[in-house]
């Protein structure tokens, strides 16, 4: 596993008996969203969680709103120089109009964009990504 790997090559020291294995899920939407952060990582790309939560305003005992448009990916990142986004969508959830609107802006400006609903079908969009004819 990448993960894996690399922590022994960080800590090369370290026993391979003492090392904690890497454990991986895509049953909830936080759980594939690190997956995907961390394949993309370890990958050697850019990746990072986007997140379009308010922030607590303790002067004004409110939540005020992101200023970050509605509607952007889970998960950006930067392969071979190209903008990659990507939706997490686990179990019946589905696509808001803002989503929609956000992705086909995304996709008219060149990024790629996914719908992640698992691993493995994420998985075999990447590799499609990365090897010739790219998409």
């Amino acid at each position: 596993m990448l993960v894996d790997a690399a922590k022994a090559a960080k800590h090369p020291t370290l026993p391979p008996h003492a090392r904690i294995k890497a454990k991986y899920s895509d049953k909830s939407a936080n759980d594939l969203t690190r997956c995907i952060v961390d394949f993309f990582t370890y990958s050697g790309h850019f990746a990072t969680r986007l997140q379009s939560v308010g922030t607590y305003r303790e002067d004004l005992k409110k939540f005020v709103g992101s200023q970050q448009r509605r509607g952007l990916p889970d998960v950006f990142a930067v392969v071979h120089g190209r903008a990659v986004h990507v939706e997490i969508k686990v179990g019946k959830d589905q696509l808001s109009n803002d989503q929609k609107e956000a992705i086909a802006d995304l996709q008219k400006s060149g990024a790629a964009v996914y719908v992640a609903r698992d691993f493995q079908g994420f998985f075999d969009w990447f590799n499609s990504l990365t090897r010739p004819p790219f998409i």
